[in-house]
């Protein structure tokens, strides 16, 4: 089964100033309630992570698993479209690889996990990463360097890269990655 990279242009900014602390509270504490509230109060702007489709009143009995990683995901909804992804899909892995050649790693297409060693917000269970709009920008710098360079190999895949960090920069936002 191949992971398929998705990224989305993401709030960042506004995710850390709002959400942030209540999402790592309930990873640490592995309780729900914080975000339930917060998803009420906020409904309105929050979509069905899976489909994209408005949160109806009763959105609750919509979820099955109702953990902090389902209602978190949910939360996430505020700060990026999650019908609209810009990500790499499946050729990810390549593209790390030839980030990996030269000497770059594959945080540049990834990010930085959020939360604990002992619970860090993974809803999809294969990877759930985060970039802040400067670290976008450092990250677009550095992949812009690398196609000034001759590459022996994967140049579509940096060129694609590129185009997905170009995303984010161009909105002044950061990126949500997530298999």
């Amino acid at each position: 089964m191949s992971m398929n990279h998705n990224a989305f242009v993401f709030d960042h900014a506004t995710f850390e100033r709002e959400l942030s602390p209540i999402l790592l509270r309930a990873l640490e504490s592995q309780t729900v309630t914080g975000l339930v509230t917060w998803i009420e109060a906020e409904r309105e702007s929050l979509v069905d992570p899976y489909e994209g489709e408005p949160l109806l009143e009763d959105w609750e009995k919509a979820f099955v698993k109702r953990d902090v990683q389902e209602f978190g995901d949910i939360a996430l909804t505020k700060y990026y479209d999650p019908t609209d992804s810009v990500g790499l899909d499946d050729t990810w892995q390549d593209v790390g690889a030839t980030l990996a050649a030269a000497g770059l790693g594959e945080a540049l297409i990834l990010g930085t996990r959020f939360g604990t060693a002992e619970h860090w917000f993974d809803p999809g269970v294969m990877g759930s990463y985060f970039q802040s709009a400067a670290t976008v920008v450092a990250n677009l710098e550095a992949i812009e360097r690398l196609l000034e360079q001759p590459l022996a190999a994967g140049r579509d895949g940096v060129e694609a890269a590129r185009r997905m960090l170009l995303s984010a920069s161009a909105a002044r936002s950061g990126l949500y990655v997530t298999f």
